[in-house]
């Protein structure tokens, strides 16, 4: 074979590969996308009781500490004393929030976040493992929150993509 034959299989090799890793990539990866239908990856996060603020889109914490929160903040976890389960998820001003009652965090669908009821009502509601909301962000896009954990100065929980702004 001559130099340029083998350049041309090589190049030829090179994109079979491209084309192969396209089709593999992480929409059809079961491993970084363990679970379809039911939203992105999970992300996991600790935000201490009204002082931490989180940008769902950015995944951005702020820690402003009795200030105002940036602009992009979507929600805070405050605390409601007197409680067997002291944490309240809050939404910011523009954000809007659905309850998810009986839902697992893990088996709620893309489906049943485009169908769910949202508002801007703050919702008196404890936030732990038995609960899953979700929060429409100042983009428009739709995440799901659960699987809370409470510690005596917060709490973490999980989060993840459902939809984005049309």
């Amino acid at each position: 074979m001559n130099t340029k034959t083998k350049s041309a299989l090589r190049l030829m090799s090179f994109g079979l590969l491209l084309v192969m890793g396209y089709a593999c990539s992480d929409k059809k990866n079961p491993v970084n996308n363990p679970a379809p239908n039911t939203g992105g990856p999970v992300k996991s996060v600790f935000l201490r009781f009204s002082a931490h603020f989180l940008d769902l889109d950015s995944g951005a914490i702020d820690t402003t500490f009795g200030g105002t929160p940036f602009a992009s903040a979507d929600i805070q976890i405050r605390f409601t004393a007197g409680r067997a389960v002291n944490s309240i998820l809050s939404q910011e001003t523009g954000r809007s929030i659905s309850r998810l009652v009986g839902k697992v965090f893990s088996e709620v669908t893309v489906a049943q976040a485009d169908s769910a009821t949202f508002s801007t009502a703050f919702l008196n509601v404890p936030f732990d493992s038995t609960n899953t909301f979700l929060i429409k962000t100042d983009l428009g896009s739709v995440y799901k929150l659960g699987n809370a954990s409470e510690t005596a100065s917060g709490a973490t929980f999980d989060y993840a993509l459902m939809s984005v702004a049309p």
